[in-house]
């Protein structure tokens, strides 16, 4: 990496399944055994099936992970996790300010089955959130087109 001057983005899944160490500590050991420390982490965090009140606990508790390792950490808008809606993330985000996402909006056009017209106020709040981008179109009916190039899908892009 030092070589080419490259950076590291970490991925890291959120570890509440099937008996899986608890993320955000299973975070914490994956990042110290890095040789590079990433610039920044990508995080697919929490169940979209948690308590409201557990998703809070997990992300204060991710909150202060990332102030720890000094690595900003952005929890993905992702299907399956507590930001899989505009709805649900703006929750979130009014509870717990410091939080933040990464952009991943193609899910959420899935999930509500629009390109989200109706859910601008969420969509403001969470963009004030953003740290990163992961960048792809999505349409109501899947988070990524099957091809973007096509004149059906020019509406998505």
């Amino acid at each position: 990496m030092d070589q080419y001057g490259l950076e590291l983005i970490l991925h890291v899944y959120s570890g509440c399944e099937d008996n899986e160490k608890p993320y955000p500590d299973s975070a914490e050991a994956h990042i110290a055994s890095l040789e590079t420390q990433p610039v920044l982490i990508n995080s697919q965090s929490a169940k979209d099936s948690m308590p409201h009140e557990e998703q809070v606990s997990f992300f204060r508790h991710a909150i202060r992970l990332e102030k720890h390792i000094g690595v900003p950490l952005g929890h993905e808008t992702h299907r399956g996790r507590a930001t899989f809606t505009p709805w649900s993330t703006a929750k979130l985000l009014q509870d717990l300010p410091e939080l933040h996402i990464v952009a991943d909006f193609s899910h959420w056009c899935n999930v509500c089955e629009s390109m989200l017209p109706d859910h601008e106020e969420s969509l403001s709040l969470a963009m004030r959130h953003v740290i990163h981008i992961h960048a792809r179109v999505g349409y109501k009916h899947g988070p990524q087109v099957p091809d973007f190039r096509v004149p059906e899908y020019e509406y998505a892009l």
